[in-house]
């Protein structure tokens, strides 16, 4: 699932409450990767995570001409999720591109996915999380570290999408309502509103819930249904997307 919040704040505080998932997708934010991972095992092992041999740090890359992920590596994957941690407090699994395992590969990993392990860390990364199978992305908690996308045009709505304080956008919200109110009686159109939020999220992790999000908010406004009230439905429902 994704949220509007900070996906590194979202790290800090999993850290803090100790309440880490078993299987993250990170979409972009390769940077913090080490960062995350040696908070996770503790800094007494940061030397060897960054050097990338630490006995239970495992990363998987795609491999050979093909740019996929072999099924032996998959297959030496399962037969190591298995094993107590050698060295450290816990076993982490790093996946580059995750979307280059072959169906074949991603089943398998479901598996094991489906029932995850004490002590046991699956990362996934990828720029491409629509590509992942969608059995695979609903058990990831997704963090969304990309922020290339192109703000809209109306600078209310991007100063909503800019910010992660729910409270601000409230107070947004009713702003861009009143930036809209034309003459009394006039019909004001807010499909071009709800264009430029859904062109902002398409390269988010779901984005069929967030198109199926987007025709809910314009059924409601056919039906007179104020703009704050449609937006307020569709960030909160975002947060637990």
């Amino acid at each position: 699932m994704t949220t509007l919040s900070s996906p590194a704040s979202a790290l800090d505080l999993m850290l803090l409450q100790q309440r880490v998932p078993s299987t993250l997708l990170f979409v972009g934010g390769e940077q913090y990767l080490q960062d995350f991972v040696t908070r996770l095992m503790g800094e007494a092992h940061a030397r060897k995570i960054a050097a990338h041999n630490h006995p239970d740090l495992h990363i998987y890359r795609p491999e050979g001409k093909s740019g996929m992920h072999p099924m032996t590596s998959i297959r030496q994957l399962l037969s190591e999720v298995y094993m107590p941690p050698f060295e450290g407090p816990c076993k982490v699994f790093i996946i580059y591109d995750g979307e280059r395992m072959l169906p074949s590969s991603s089943n398998a990993l479901l598996k094991t996915l489906e029932e995850p392990l004490e002590d046991t860390f699956f990362i996934l990364l990828s720029n491409e999380p629509a590509s992942l199978l969608p059995t695979i992305r609903s058990r990831c908690r997704t963090l969304l570290f990309t922020s290339d996308r192109e703000l809209p045009e109306n600078p209310i709505v991007a100063k909503i999408l800019a910010t992660d304080d729910y409270a601000a956008q409230l107070q947004l919200f009713s702003q861009l309502e009143e930036s809209l109110q034309g003459e009394e009686d006039a019909f004001i159109d807010y499909d071009p509103i709800l264009q430029q939020i859904l062109e902002y999220y398409k390269q988010a992790p779901h984005p069929e819930k967030i198109l199926e999000l987007i025709d809910k908010c314009r059924f409601a406004l056919a039906r007179n249904t104020r703009l704050k009230t449609v937006l307020e439905y569709f960030f909160l429902s975002m947060q637990v997307l």
